[in-house]
């Protein structure tokens, strides 16, 4: 296995209502988004939706997205943070 490091942007929760969930986004994994409750660990579910969208993706047959070494854009309000997964080699 390989540990690769992807960048994850999430919205920042001092822009959102209290006790609303966070919304995670992957650049590099199109169509892969999933929410944080404000009681759940940010990397922790984040680590989880991308193992998952890489799985699935691999699966179907699809090369996995190399991480960027350029930072994906930060739209106003977000913050960006990195998430360790393992790959097959």
């Amino acid at each position: 296995m390989e540990r690769r490091y992807y960048g994850i942007v999430v919205v920042d929760e001092t822009a959102r209502p209290r006790g609303s969930r966070a919304l995670v986004e992957f650049p590099e994994a199109p169509g892969c988004q999933t929410f944080v409750e404000p009681t759940e660990e940010v990397t922790e579910v984040a680590r989880e939706a991308l193992q998952g969208w890489l799985e699935a993706h691999e699966e179907g047959g699809r090369e996995l997205p190399e991480p960027s070494v350029t930072p994906p854009e930060v739209p106003e309000g977000a913050y960006l943070i990195s998430v360790a997964v393992e790959v097959p080699d």
